[in-house]
Order: C-alpha cells, then sequence, then structure tokens
C-alpha cells in the first residue's frame, strides 16, 4: 500500500468518523427538542435562558379553577395521523357564534392559556383551549413545531364548526410556537369561519430559534446540527425544519393577523415579530411591542396594554366591550 493510498484512506476514515458523531449528536438533540420523553429536560433548560419568565410569574394572571368554575368539558379530535388530540371547552352562558382557539407554546399545555380565558369569555366568546400534538393529554411520539399542529388546529376549526354551526367566527390566538402554528395555518387557506389571527411571540424560523440555543450550550458549529437534526426530523416526524418556517406563510394571509411581542425577549427575539410583519400584506396586518416584556411575557408585563390593542383589533370584526383590567 502506498502512501497516496493511505492518506486518501485516513481522509475517508475522518470523514466517516465525523459524519457519525455528528450524526450521534444531531440524534442527541432531536431526541431531547423534539421527543415527548425530552420535553422535560429541554423545559428545565429553556427556564435557565435569560428573560425566560418563570411559571410563578403568572400566578396573579391565571386562575387554576377557572375551567372547573366554567363548567368545562373535554373534546377531543383524531388527526391526519390517527393520534387521539385533547381540548378544553367552554360554552359561553351567552348564547354565541364567536370562539377562541387558544393554542400554547413549547412544552406548555391548555391550562398555560388561562391567562387569556377570562379576557375573551368576558367579550362573549366560546373558549377552546388545546392541547398540540405530544403536549399534555394529547398523543403523539414527535412535536410538531407548528408544521405538524397546523394540520391539527384545521380539524380543529371542523370541531368548533360542529359545535356552534357552520356560520361560527372564529379567532386563532397562539403563543411562542402555539403563535407559530396559527401564522403557518393562515397560510392553508383556512375556511372563511376564521376572521383574525393573533400571534404572540411567533418566531419566524425554527430552525434560528434552535441554532440560538445549541450556541448557547456548546462550542460546536451550529449550521451542521441543525440540517443534520433536521434530516433525522423529516425522516422521524415527517418535516424538515424549514417547513416549520412561518414566514413562508403569513404573506399568503387571508385573514387580519396581530403580532405581540416583547421588547426583551432574547429567546424569541423581537426582530422576528418584525419579520413576520414585514412578510404580512400590509392590509393584514398590526403589530404591539411590549416594553420590558421577555419570552411569553406581554400579556403579564402590561396586561392593560395587551388587551386594549386586541380589543381594538377584534373590534373591527366583533362588536365587543371595552376591555377592564383586572386588579391584582
Amino acid at each position: 500500500m502506498n502512501f497516496q493510498t493511505k492518506v486518501i484512506i485516513l481522509i475517508v476514515g475522518l470523514i466517516l468518523f465525523s459524519i457519525a458523531i455528528l450524526t450521534i449528536i444531531c440524534s442527541i438533540y432531536f431526541f431531547y427538542a423534539l421527543t415527548r420523553k425530552g420535553l422535560t429536560k429541554m423545559k428545565k433548560k429553556i427556564l435557565t435562558f435569560k428573560n425566560i419568565p418563570s411559571p410563578e410569574s403568572f400566578k396573579d394572571f391565571i386562575d387554576s379553577n377557572w375551567f372547573k368554575n366554567h363548567n368545562a368539558s373535554k373534546l377531543h379530535i383524531t388527526s391526519y395521523d390517527n393520534l387521539k388530540l385533547s381540548g378544553i371547552f367552554v360554552r359561553n352562558t351567552k348564547p354565541s357564534k364567536n370562539i377562541v382557539i387558544l393554542s400554547h407554546g413549547y412544552t406548555a399545555s391548555s391550562s398555560a392559556m388561562l391567562c387569556y380565558t377570562s379576557y375573551y369569555y368576558n367579550k362573549g366568546f366560546n373558549i377552546l383551549a388545546v392541547d398540540n400534538r405530544c403536549h399534555g393529554e394529547s398523543q403523539g411520539k414527535y412535536l410538531g413545531m407548528g408544521y405538524l399542529d397546523h394540520f391539527d388546529i384545521l380539524k380543529w376549526i371542523d370541531k368548533c364548526k360542529e359545535l356552534l354551526g357552520n356560520d361560527c367566527k372564529i379567532i386563532l390566538h397562539g403563543v411562542s410556537m402555539g403563535a407559530a402554528t396559527v401564522c403557518i395555518t393562515a397560510g392553508y387557506n383556512p375556511p372563511k369561519n376564521v376572521k383574525c389571527i393573533i400571534s404572540d411571540c411567533a418566531y419566524d424560523r425554527i430552525s434560528d430559534v434552535y441554532k440560538q440555543i445549541i450556541t448557547s450550550s456548546t462550542k460546536i458549529l451550529a449550521t451542521p446540527i441543525i440540517k443534520g437534526t433536521s434530516l433525522i426530523c423529516k425522516l422521524m416526524a415527517g418535516y424538515y425544519f424549514s417547513d416549520a418556517a412561518p414566514i413562508n406563510f403569513v404573506s399568503k394571509t387571508p385573514v387580519p393577523i396581530l403580532y405581540i411581542h416583547g421588547d426583551k425577549d432574547t429567546f424569541v427575539p423581537s426582530y422576528m415579530a418584525d419579520n413576520l410583519f414585514n412578510a404580512t400584506p400590509a392590509d393584514k396586518r398590526d403589530i404591539l411591542l411590549i416594553k420590558g416584556a421577555g419570552h411569553g411575557e406581554a400579556v403579564i408585563k402590561d396586561n392593560q396594554s395587551y388587551f386594549n390593542k386586541i380589543d381594538n383589533f377584534i373590534g373591527k370584526i366583533f362588536y365587543i366591550s371595552q376591555y377592564k383590567p383586572k386588579e391584582v
């Protein structure tokens, strides 16, 4: 064996070794970031990031007994890939065809949306707070990061029509991953029942969020890990990270979208809201930046501005009374 052959074998060996190591790293990352089993550890990791509010921050704005006190009932649908998905439905005591579908964020569940239920209920809306796939009581091994979930939201819209009639009027309100979900839904020509969308701290591309998580915890270059994990995600869950990019969908929205974001959000930086806003048709966009708010914190940082803005936004479509802030 001559020297040149040895060099070629060495180079090929190093390449194969590097690919093997990268595959292992990407597989580990996929497990922790995108599977149900990995969510618990990822949730703890996220809480260590800067400007991520603790669950205790929301205690003055959440009534944990609200669903029970309003005779909530559990609903179920079957997803396109045969998963049993759960949601909590509250029928307003005042007969109404209006309903809001609330979609929570990464690692959360329907109960995380209790910050918003009283507001909509007091406006005469029926409430549907869903557990996104792989969260809460919904089935699923792999997270959808908004892409797979948008198919589920379309199913939930059908459920609303079944409950309230084909002439019901729907608001989609999502937070973080849930906001990405409703933004992606906007690009898939949702039924005309959907009248508007509220997107609270959505990312423009999930790959950019993951890149930030990786660079905060390792010195390894993020790009190869992102691309490798995206490929594994396609093989295991059925989608690439490039599919979970709301910025590619909001330009097609047939309904108005209100973007809300905290200007101190470093997990999903506020420039992503600007990117989404700029990608949305001029006659179908509005935006509110809440000063001093971290990720998902806008609703508690400036509760009055938050709901006053929503009042003005949805008031163009629905007849509602003006928001009165809760004293805490």
